[in-house]
């Protein structure tokens, strides 16, 4: 496989306890959605332009450190079909070839970040080429020791190149899982619990979803009755540590019911962190977020993963970055 890792950059890096340089880059996109005449494609070029420029102006100065000795690292990435940005990328139209090669870049991240869970959206539970079921993918993580996985379709993007939804890894067993649509809905989110004895802290509880796309008011209140849902079942788990990572479809400069409903029950990981990350996604805006709610565990970093693969040009692995959070 022809991948050269250049560099893994990140956002913005905190230490409970401790004071150390934070570097924070504040709307460094501010015209990435551009005029409306722009489609898809021209917006997931300019993204990767601008992951580039970030690149020659900050350097290694943005180098996602490794894991803490003794923390828990949860990743939330939306891979985007695992595949780089590009308007094909849901058609299916790339060679069978070249989307192993783009699915190869996301394998390659992961194992880089060395991560304990990581939590996927728009996640295909494996490649379907002419109509036959391909490689599942969480099989392809199993060397990186992500011996559990849990899948659940959520979303109704062609849904005909294979189930579509929302993928949990794991290197440590599950406690217990469960998952569901939400309430008329196709998208869904799944609930992991994991046994933190062993590190003597209670019960972790992981919820991975991709809530509701589009902006019209009835996908605004679609994000708010999930958001509704979460909360319910969190707010019912006491003595726990909770994450809850995904794709929420909305920026916090929008105000919007559904993340106005989370921010008054979690805390945005970013905040925590007194992070601003300018963009997490190539529409331009903060979408991608981990929320916590921790009992007795202690937040050590979060961060933003910018890995480049370079084939010729520059190449990323998908339209959304990896959103990286360290707990101990």
């Amino acid at each position: 496989m022809r991948i050269i890792i250049l560099i893994t950059l990140f956002i913005s890096t905190f230490a409970i306890g401790e004071s150390s340089e934070t570097i924070v880059i504040t709307n460094s996109m501010p015209n990435l959605i551009g005029p409306v005449s722009k489609n898809k494609e021209e917006k997931q070029n300019m993204f990767s332009g601008k992951v580039e420029e970030l690149i020659k102006t900050f350097g290694a100065k943005l180098l996602v450190p490794s894991k803490p000795e003794g923390a828990l690292r949860i990743v939330s990435y939306n891979v985007h079909n695992w595949a780089g940005p590009g308007n094909e990328a849901f058609g299916f139209r790339r060679s069978p070839a070249q989307r192993e090669k783009e699915f190869g870049r996301i394998v390659s991240m992961i194992k880089n970040l060395n991560p304990d869970i990581v939590v996927f959206e728009e996640a295909r539970a494996y490649d379907n080429q002419a109509g036959q079921k391909g490689a599942k993918r969480a099989e392809a993580f199993k060397e990186q020791g992500f011996l559990y996985n849990e899948f659940i379709p959520g979303g109704n993007e062609e849904q005909n190149n294979g189930p579509f939804g929302n993928l949990i890894i794991s290197k440590q067993p599950f406690k217990a899982i469960s998952k569901a649509q939400y309430k008329n809905q196709d998208r869904a989110y799944i609930k992991a619990t994991f046994d933190l004895s062993a590190m003597g802290k209670s019960d972790l509880v992981v919820y991975g979803t991709h809530l509701q796309n589009a902006n019209t008011e009835k996908d605004k209140q679609m994000r708010k009755s999930s958001a509704e849902e979460l909360v319910n079942m969190i707010n019912a788990d006491q003595n726990k540590n909770i994450v809850l990572a995904g794709d929420f479809n909305e920026s916090q400069a929008e105000k919007s019911p559904a993340l106005v409903l989370l921010d008054k029950n979690l805390k945005n990981s970013y905040d925590l962190a007194k992070v601003t990350p300018g963009f997490t996604a190539a529409n331009g805006s903060v979408i991608d977020y981990i929320y916590t709610k921790l009992f007795d565990l202690n937040l050590v970093g979060t961060y933003l993963d910018f890995t480049i693969f370079n084939d010729g040009k520059p190449e990323l692995g998908s339209d959304h970055l990896p959103v990286v959070l360290d707990l101990k």
